[in-house]
């Protein structure tokens, strides 16, 4: 989801529902510090992995979507979760 849309039940229990279909690595992080702590064992763990991240919401703000979804974005984004893993 690109945020701001609320989900239908807030206390669904994401992570119990991938190891229910079957991923054997799951998690739920909560805390900035901890995704910092594991983000690099995360994309780096033999897959399938599922983590799901616990946000707070910041202010809404006016969405450019031909920006969120642009190739640059994408491809700054995969830049910067190499640099984490590295």
């Amino acid at each position: 989801s690109n945020g701001g849309h609320p989900i239908p039940n807030p206390s669904v229990d994401f992570e119990g529902i991938a190891r229910a279909a079957g991923i054997k690595h799951c998690t739920t992080i909560s805390e900035l510090a901890d995704f910092e702590a594991r983000v690099a064992g995360l994309i780096t763990q033999e897959g399938p992995v599922f983590a799901a991240l616990l946000i707070e919401q910041g202010p809404l703000t006016a969405r450019e979507y031909a920006e969120m979804y642009s190739a640059k974005r994408r491809a700054a984004f995969k830049a910067a979760l190499k640099a984490s893993a590295a």
